[in-house]
């Protein structure tokens, strides 16, 4: 059976309004069920489902100026949307077989009557397409919000933080398509030869530079987004899929051997390898989270990571002002990965400029003070915990800090850092490491 992906990208699109699931979940479901269609085609198919998301509505901005704003049905909407994407963003495709593919996407659809119009709209698009990238040009100075599909609240927030130049570039970030990086956990070695050429390419020195916290021959770029979930080192548990910034935290806090060590909020458990490795598989690592659901990808990671038979696992209580557990020990090292607004992986995360609000923060910064709160009453006399998010809101990072710092003054702060797509060249993340005053 062959697969069309414009097809299977349509039906992605009008499932994404309607389906709560996150648009990568779907994309998943769509290509597994694709079974046969070759490796290329599903490229295809996730690029043009994640660059439609991305690029909505500037896209829906040139829409309405092929339409004079006159509103189409969904299935309409998205095939020209998808016509539009392919001429003005993928411009490896022709722009007169990205007409006709909608064309026939059209007639194949049940909607051959609208065929004509579709045809008409897009072929004026390439008409005037010098025009029309000159307006998309424009926008990004006029009206920055449209013309990278960003909540305006949202941007009109970080332009009053850091000023337009700066919000800008993190808005060409977040559009640019993510890079995939993996960490290579101890052993890697003994697949390196099978298949490190093939699947990875190392970093150059000036990334290498740039990533001070994190160890150089830790960390690759991988090449293919879909050859290494087949790869050995990744079905043994020796390549982790996560951006450098996630290592910034467990570094910080950086647990011994031996150590008594808490992750809160655990799953799916990317920092959890990431703290075990640190111990050097010696010592107690204890994984919570908040979210019974959540726990059923940590335990399924665990195992592919060979974390499960070494770690405990327990459910918190979801209401952080409770303990919820019969656990009263006192641990040497907490890692606090709270919940949060996930501004600084727009980037990667394409649902949230749909999804996010703008109480968002204000509502998830009670639930982070109450987890920090529970977390010190488990801390050791002597111990560290370290409280992070991947959030660039400082309401959500060094303000809750400092309101840390003033209600707990048997607390140092010791250090806290933040990183940003503009200065660090990845996901954006911030930690704080407390010690806990004997």
């Amino acid at each position: 059976m062959s697969y069309n992906p414009r097809q299977i990208a349509l039906e992605g699109l009008l499932e994404v309004n309607q389906d709560p699931r996150f648009c990568e979940e779907i994309i998943e479901e769509l290509l597994k069920n694709a079974r046969g269609m070759p490796d290329r085609d599903k490229r295809l198919t996730r690029e043009l489902i994640l660059g439609a998301l991305r690029w909505e509505s500037a896209l829906g901005f040139l829409l309405n100026k092929l339409t004079r704003s006159r509103p189409q049905k969904p299935k309409i909407r998205w095939i020209l949307i998808l016509g539009l994407y392919q001429i003005f963003y993928l411009t490896r495709i022709p722009g007169h077989a990205a007409v006709s593919e909608s064309v026939q996407l059209t007639r194949s659809n049940g909607a051959a009557h609208a065929s004509g119009f579709v045809n008409a709209m897009l072929r004026q698009a390439l008409r005037s397409e010098k025009e029309f990238r000159d307006a998309l040009s424009s926008l990004k100075k006029e009206d920055p919000a449209t013309a990278f599909s960003h909540p305006d609240w949202l941007v009109q927030k970080w332009i009053q933080k850091e000023g337009l130049e700066r919000t800008l570039q993190l808005l060409e970030w977040n559009n640019q398509a993510p890079s995939t990086f993996a960490r290579l956990r101890p052993g890697w070695e003994s697949f390196k030869d099978q298949e490190g050429g093939a699947l990875f390419e190392s970093l150059d020195s000036e990334t290498i530079d740039r990533l001070d916290w994190v160890q150089p021959e830790e960390v690759a770029l991988v090449k293919s987004g879909s050859a290494w979930r087949s790869s050995n080192g990744f079905m043994h548990g020796k390549v982790y899929i996560q951006d450098p910034s996630t290592l910034m935290a467990p570094r910080l806090l950086n647990p011994q051997p031996g150590d008594l060590t808490l992750d809160v909020c655990s799953a799916p458990g990317g920092k959890s390898a990431v703290l075990w490795d640190l111990m050097k598989e010696n010592g107690t690592l204890v994984l919570e989270d908040l979210s019974g659901s959540r726990m059923n990808r940590l335990q399924e990671n665990l195992e592919r990571l060979g974390l499960k038979g070494n770690c405990e696992i327990q459910l918190a209580d979801p209401d952080p002002s409770k303990t919820g557990l019969t656990d009263n020990r006192l641990y040497d090292k907490i890692l606090i990965d709270a919940p949060c607004s996930n501004t600084g992986v727009l980037r990667r995360r394409i649902d949230l400029r749909r999804r996010i609000q703008p109480d968002s923060v204000d509502r998830l910064r009670s639930l982070q003070k109450a987890l920090i709160i529970r977390s010190a009453s488990r801390l050791k006399p002597g111990g560290q915990m370290v409280y992070s998010t991947c959030s660039l809101e400082p309401d959500e990072n060094q303000k809750v800090t400092e309101w840390f710092g003033s209600q707990f003054p048997d607390f140092t702060l010791l250090r806290q850092r933040q990183l940003t797509p503009v200065d660090n060249q990845v996901d954006g993340a911030y930690a704080a490491l407390w010690l806990k005053n004997t």
